[in-house]
């Protein structure tokens, strides 16, 4: 789906000059306002900001100042492959 947003002019090229592409930087702070108030998963974020990994997520949520809830069942998840990595074993992902 393709959405398009009118801005004031003036509005525009500062954006523009401080940020650069406006588009992209509409969707990051649409995608870290809907992770951070709850209405996007992690995968859902990754997705809309074609994210290779959870790793460029968390780099991406730093950056824009949103902390990433990090589960109970993830920590154990990064834990088991942590060990079996640590053992030489491939990992499952």
């Amino acid at each position: 789906m393709q959405i398009t947003v009118e801005l004031p002019d003036e509005i525009a090229e500062q954006i523009r000059r401080n940020s650069g592409d406006i588009g992209r930087r509409m969707l990051e702070a649409f995608a870290a306002e809907g992770y951070r108030s709850g209405a996007f998963s992690g995968l859902q974020t990754r997705q809309l900001l074609s994210l290779k990994n959870r790793f460029e997520l968390d780099a991406f949520l730093k950056q824009a100042g949103v902390f990433r809830e990090y589960s109970a069942q993830e920590l154990e998840h990064d834990y088991q492959m942590s060990r079996l990595a640590s053992q030489g074993a491939a990992p499952r992902l």
